[in-house]
Order: structure tokens, then C-alpha cells, then sequence
């Protein structure tokens, strides 16, 4: 089923789209449908799980002090 949708866009600028896509030969309708579509699609894709990677990159258990590496970095850079 299809249903009308309307959309307010500045005149200068359906105009400058109409003559684009008469060139291209594409619908305006369908270009927008397949942009929504589109999105839809990246909002519906499932968020990828990191907590997988947790470990990989060697801390596995241990809680990191990122305060105190702060501190450790710092101190080392400007010879505290």
C-alpha cells in the first residue's frame, strides 16, 4: 500500500531537485522512500557487542587506576 506524504521544502529547492532527478531519471518519490528505508535499516541493525573484547587487549581481570595513570603519565612528561 502507498500513501501520500507531504513535505514543506523551500520552493528554489524543489526546483533544483525536480530538474536533478528529471535528468538522472530517477523518482523523487522513490529516492526518498529508499533514503527512509535506508536509515531504518541502520537504526534496526542490532548494536555490535564489545564486552567480548573485554581482555583482549591483555587487562583481563585487573581494574585499571586510570587516575593514577593519569598521574603517572603526566608526571613522567613534564619530569615531576
Amino acid at each position: 500500500m502507498t500513501t501520500k506524504l507531504t513535505l514543506s521544502i523551500d520552493d528554489k529547492t524543489i526546483k533544483e531537485i525536480k530538474d536533478l532527478f528529471q535528468k538522472k531519471g530517477i523518482s523523487i518519490s522513490k529516492y526518498v522512500e529508499q533514503s527512509f528505508l535506508s536509515e531504518l535499516e541502520k537504526i534496526k541493525k542490532p548494536k555490535k557487542d564489545i564486552r567480548k573484547l573485554i581482555g583482549a587487549f591483555g587487562n583481563d581481570d585487573k581494574k585499571i587506576d586510570w587516575k593514577k595513570n593519569k598521574l603517572e603519565h603526566l608526571s613522567k612528561k613534564h619530569e615531576l
